[in-house]
């Protein structure tokens, strides 16, 4: 294995190499076959402001519209407010008929079947018995009561009403991405705030460490959860929040909000060269930059790289193979690593001082690279 990887190694090598001579290299597999060509592509401004390179949308990261923690509503006090669809229970207990509107035999067993409740519709009201039409929707079970017993006054002196919610129907919360349970979660009686959502969705536990994953699952990236509200998306780093145990900032959930938890343990990228550490890195595709992974291989090294070298050596091709090149001694370079954004399998390489001098054995191994690299595409197609 050892062995594999540094052949492996030393075909990404020479593949910087070829490009750094500036000039478009075929890579040979078949002397009469055709041939892979590879173009050196330098980093500049007008390349990564370039439609090809525009990054995702990133979502805001201020506060959600109406935006209320969990904190503030355990403290101010929280209440469900009754919507279209949800079903009530309504018990009077000198007034049975009230809290069982359709008792039915079922079958011949002579079994009751349990009272429906009383279903909100779509008009906002619910039916009772001796009162009438009730309108409920947006009110809280405190405030249905006290209309209930408005309305029962009329028959009974002083009436004692319990109001409670059989089934939450009306506001719901999506919860989509990374996770192992996704669909939607009811807004109920108890707040249901952001971690709360991912705790339900399978993705941490209740005691707010990462949870686990269905096997072949992607694993979650808690540090970008997305939260769109009324249209607008809200980038929120639960895996802090539930780091420093601060859970002040853990936000109440609304009615139709989207809850994303994107992917962030499969795509990855190859950090290899003259850098502190060689690795292969976990990335956010189109979102990671060329400064973020040099910055999480420990940078380059002070003694060997040559830093006018930076190269990005691009997978995902069949004829010709795009190298991108960074001069990190202009004064522009380092912005301009922060906008190139890295894509999946991506191979970063930063290559040694005297790298000039590979060039003389760079003929008699192109047939090595050319399988490498030709092995690797049809992996990757394959998977």
């Amino acid at each position: 294995m050892n062995n594999i990887l540094r052949t492996t190694a030393s075909g990404f090598i020479l593949l910087a190499a070829a490009a750094c001579t500036g000039v478009s290299t075929n890579l040979p597999s078949d002397p009469a076959g055709p041939q892979l060509a590879v173009r050196l592509i330098p980093i500049t401004t007008g390349l990564v402001t370039s439609a090809e390179f525009a990054r995702p949308e990133k979502p805001q990261t201020s506060s959600p519209e109406g935006a209320i923690s969990l904190e503030d509503a355990k403290r101010k006090g929280y209440d469900y407010r009754v919507g279209r669809g949800d079903v009530l229970d309504i018990y009077l207990p000198s007034l049975v008929l009230l809290s069982s509107p359709v008792p039915t035999n079922v079958g011949n067993t002579g079994t009751r079947e349990s009272d429906r409740g009383f279903t909100v519709g779509t008009d906002g009201t619910i039916y009772l018995p001796y009162v009438g039409a009730i309108e409920v929707a947006g009110m809280t079970l405190r405030e249905i009561q006290t209309r209930v017993i408005a309305g029962m006054s009329r028959y009974l002196k002083s009436p004692e009403v319990n109001v409670s919610v059989r089934e939450y129907r009306s506001q719901q919360v999506l919860v989509s991405g990374a996770v192992t349970k996704a669909g939607f979660l009811p807004i109920t009686e108890t707040p249901l705030s952001l971690v709360g959502a991912l705790s339900n969705a399978g993705v941490v536990n209740y005691q707010g460490s990462p949870g686990t994953v269905a096997a072949g699952a992607s694993t979650p990236d808690l540090s970008r959860v997305v939260l769109t509200r009324k249209g607008v998306k809200h980038e929120i780093n639960a895996q802090a929040m539930l780091k420093s145990s601060d859970l002040g900032s853990d936000w109440l959930l609304q009615d139709n909000d989207i809850v994303y938890v994107p992917s962030g343990g499969n795509a990855v990228a190859f950090v290899m060269g003259q850098v502190a550490t060689q690795s292969m890195m976990p990335i956010s595709p189109g979102r990671s930059t060329l400064a973020e992974v040099l910055l999480g291989a420990g940078g380059l090294k002070p003694d060997s790289a040559k830093a006018s070298r930076v190269y990005v050596i691009r997978s995902d091709f069949v004829r010709q193979a795009k190298v991108y090149q960074l001069n990190l001694e202009s004064v522009e370079a380092m912005v301009l690593a922060d906008a190139f954004p890295i894509a999946e399998r991506d191979i970063v390489y930063v290559a040694e001082a005297g790298i000039s001098r590979w060039n003389t054995f760079l003929r008699q191994l192109l047939p090595t690279v050319q399988q490498l690299l030709t092995g690797g595409f049809l992996a990757n197609s394959i998977n």
